[in-house]
């Protein structure tokens, strides 16, 4: 349902918002004044002409967070790219993530693609369920994790990140052991990491 609500163009922020609003008052009043700080602040970014032109190199931001500093952080590289000719293209994990979308916009960058459009097939699943079938049988030091592997990229270090917050903050009674810990979240983060995107999808592209 929050998925969907996202999808419409000028509601779906809204109800996001409020539902912010709800949960933390305090939060979203002063994410609100900075997002109106900081579009007053920069406008000449939105403004400013780029030396983008047709065929012009495309980069992808990833950004998976609505932090507010990491998104401005994010936002304002991106923007300096562009002023030098790059085309950047920002690839975020859902509609739901309007914060990305304003910041973003706010610094002139107006293409998101969004994880969402993108979901693995049964496929996907069974590989990534493998791969951790032959990864968690296997020896589980510090180090071991650590040097994890998939498809090509170095996942130990995300994987010892996630699993120290989420025993850490679990009571004792309730906290998996850091093997049935991997195994029970990593196929469905794995399987993300599977799935082709191509930011050539005009078809994906929110502007």
């Amino acid at each position: 349902m929050r998925k969907a609500i996202a999808r419409l163009p000028i509601l779906g922020p809204a109800v996001i918002d409020l539902a912010r609003s709800l949960r933390d008052p305090t939060n979203e009043r002063v994410v609100q004044a900075d997002l109106a700080r900081t579009l007053r602040e920069v406008a000449w970014l939105r403004e400013a002409p780029s030396d983008s032109v047709a065929g012009a190199p495309r980069i992808l931001i990833l950004s998976l967070s609505d932090m507010v500093y990491q998104l401005k952080l994010e936002a304002m590289l991106g923007a300096a790219l562009k002023l030098r000719g790059w085309r950047p293209i920002v690839l975020t994990n859902a509609r739901t993530n309007t914060r990305a979308l304003r910041y973003f916009r706010a610094f002139g960058i107006t293409e998101l693609i969004y994880l969402d459009d993108f979901p693995p097939d049964p496929t996907d699943h069974a590989r990534c369920a493998e791969e951790t079938a032959k990864l968690t049988s296997g020896p589980f030091s510090f180090q071991a994790v650590k040097a994890w592997t998939f498809a090509g990229s170095w996942i130990g270090p995300q994987i010892l990140s996630t699993i120290h917050p989420i025993r850490q903050h679990t009571p004792k009674s309730q906290r998996c052991c850091p093997r049935s810990c991997c195994a029970s979240f990593s196929p469905s983060a794995w399987s993300r990491r599977s799935t082709p995107i191509s930011v050539s999808s005009s078809s994906r592209i929110t502007r």
